[in-house]
């Protein structure tokens, strides 16, 4: 538990510095073809960008890193503005329902019978469902 507060504690460091470091990414996209990127060394905004994504277990493709600085600096821009508003006098949402759950008696109710529900399956296996793997490959 105590890594997983320091780990959102970071995160969330990271994401400050990325919100006041990329305030300033244009929001004009780059012609590559007709201005080459200079070698440089990582600006502030990029470094704390490349531990946000790290944190967050995210790859971003290099041809795709302006526009996702640029996208991510406006959703911590709305955060910023979200912050800036004043809920003190309101309660804690608990649910966007005003649905009540109702709740019954967990009891045993008659069910269909096995070989009923099997007829409908495209595929059925020792009195079982069976579908195809989706991790490991085929069966």
């Amino acid at each position: 538990m105590e890594n997983s507060c320091a780990d959102a504690a970071r995160a969330e460091a990271a994401i400050e510095r990325c919100g006041a470091t990329l305030r300033g990414v244009s929001d004009t996209p780059r012609n590559d073809a007709r201005e080459p990127a200079a070698p440089a060394s990582p600006s502030p905004a990029s470094t704390a960008l490349d531990q946000a994504l790290r944190l967050a277990r995210l790859h971003v493709p290099e041809q795709e890193r302006a526009g996702f600085a640029r996208d991510f600096a406006r959703v911590l821009e709305s955060f910023a503005q979200l912050r800036e508003l004043d809920v003190s006098g309101l309660e804690p949402l608990r649910s966007p329902s005003t649905r009540v759950d109702s709740v019954r008696d967990d009891r045993l109710q008659p069910s269909l019978e096995r070989d009923t529900l099997l007829a409908g399956a495209p595929r059925a296996e020792d009195g079982f469902f069976s579908v195809p793997k989706t991790i490991g490959g085929e069966r």
